[in-house]
């Protein structure tokens, strides 16, 4: 099976978006832009995707995959 550039794209997209919220939250939290609604709404735009994608994509990969009583351990150590 070929690898599928584009899930590496969501992928790295929900990654940068992690970053994003960290950051966005860390500066909110500590003061930094307690006034600025725009801040605000990013983290909040940011925190309505990002680990639900992650979901996503590990539900679509892992439903792309024969999953069998015999590779179940291998799958789980993996």
């Amino acid at each position: 099976m070929e690898r599928d550039l584009s899930i590496d794209a969501v992928k790295g997209v929900a990654i940068i978006a992690v970053v994003v919220g960290h950051v966005c939250t860390s500066y909110y939290n500590s003061g930094l832009w307690q006034e600025d609604l725009t801040a605000k709404l990013l983290c909040d735009f940011v925190y309505s995707f990002h680990m639900p994608l992650f979901f996503i994509v590990s539900g679509y990969l892992s439903s792309i995959k024969k999953i069998t009583h015999n590779n179940i351990k291998k799958i789980i150590l993996n």
